[in-house]
């Protein structure tokens, strides 16, 4: 397993899928928070808020 440090200036999602795309033999899995939907999980933004 490699780690990867990097930073992205837009959705967290977009970046991570653009970081695994550029590797070989690597697997994205995205996975929201129990209680969140699949739409709070892409557009929301690193920073984690008590109300939508």
């Amino acid at each position: 397993m490699k780690l990867s440090v990097w930073t992205y200036e837009g959705p967290p999602h977009v970046g991570a899928i653009r970081v695994a795309t550029g590797m070989k033999r690597v697997h994205l899995v995205l996975h929201a928070p129990q209680g969140d939907t699949y739409a709070d999980l892409l557009f929301t933004m690193i920073e984690r808020r008590n109300h939508r």
